[in-house]
């Protein structure tokens, strides 16, 4: 796309990539806890569109069908956005039914439906991201921006003013029921530059390591450094360390809890 060459490289696309997998991976666990069902992890979309396109991004998005969404603005270290959550009409029953809602499925029962799913969705998901990038995001109020509506309603809403943003498409379905919602991420484009900063400074520094740059005397601190009883921080060198490599495998268990690096790991952190 020649929009998306402008102002992402390939590296950065996978980069921003392996960032919403271990986000969407924490959001799906909370959704997955509060319904007591599995969650289909899909693979993130990563695109830049301009203003023109929003309209084709949400159909590929919710089809056809009419929909509800709410929407959630966040902003921090300079980058902003909004989030964008639409359901499908169809999934409101099986969406009750999970949680255990009882009583006459009403407009108001759908939203406060909407509204609990959404603050577990985009909260975990916004905040995952952010967590990887030691940047702390503040959330606006979340809007609701219409209820069994129309695409063209979603559109008219999206029209603020900007003219490309990096959109990051995850859609969530569960298993064996009939859930289906997708979650839309869009970032300014004046923040992406700055998200691009920080993205490369984590391809740069995992590309050291990888040509046997010895950074710190990590090779000799080795265990310590990567131990996950030192917190966060940990997490985000253990991470760092695998995305230029793509372990991706070995980066979601450094982050969920492996206590260091396996020997065998290609990893020279």
């Amino acid at each position: 796309m020649p929009a998306a060459a402008e102002i992402l490289t390939e590296d950065q696309r996978d980069c921003y990539q392996e960032l919403t997998n271990v986000a969407m991976g924490q959001a799906a666990d909370r959704l997955a806890r509060l319904l007591n069902a599995y969650v289909v992890l899909p693979i993130p979309k990563i695109s830049v569109i301009e203003n023109s396109d929003l309209n084709m991004a949400l159909q590929g998005a919710t089809g056809d069908s009419s929909v509800s969404a709410v929407c959630q603005g966040f902003i921090g270290a300079g980058i902003s956005g909004e989030a964008m959550l639409m359901f499908n009409d169809a999934s409101f029953a099986s969406l009750a039914s999970l949680m255990k809602y009882e009583g006459p499925l009403t407009q108001e029962a759908e939203l406060e439906l909407l509204m609990d799913t959404a603050s577990v969705l985009i909260g975990a998901c916004i905040h995952g991201i952010g967590d990887q990038l030691e940047i702390v995001f503040n959330q606006g109020h979340p809007v609701v921006l219409g209820q069994h509506c129309d695409l063209k309603d979603l559109v008219a809403y999206g029209n603020n003013g900007w003219d490309k943003a990096l959109a990051i498409e995850i859609h969530y379905t569960i298993e064996h029921v009939n859930i289906d919602c997708e979650l839309l991420l869009l970032f300014t484009e004046e923040s992406v530059k700055t998200l691009n900063k920080k993205v490369d400074y984590l391809l740069d520094y995992s590309t050291r390591l990888d040509t046997g740059y010895d950074l710190n005397g990590c090779k000799q601190r080795r265990h310590k450094r990567h131990s996950l009883a030192d917190g966060y921080s940990a997490e985000y060198r253990c991470w760092s360390r695998c995305i230029g490599q793509k372990l991706r495998r070995t980066a979601m268990e450094c982050i969920y809890g492996r206590p260091q690096w396996p020997e065998s790991a290609a990893c020279k952190g």
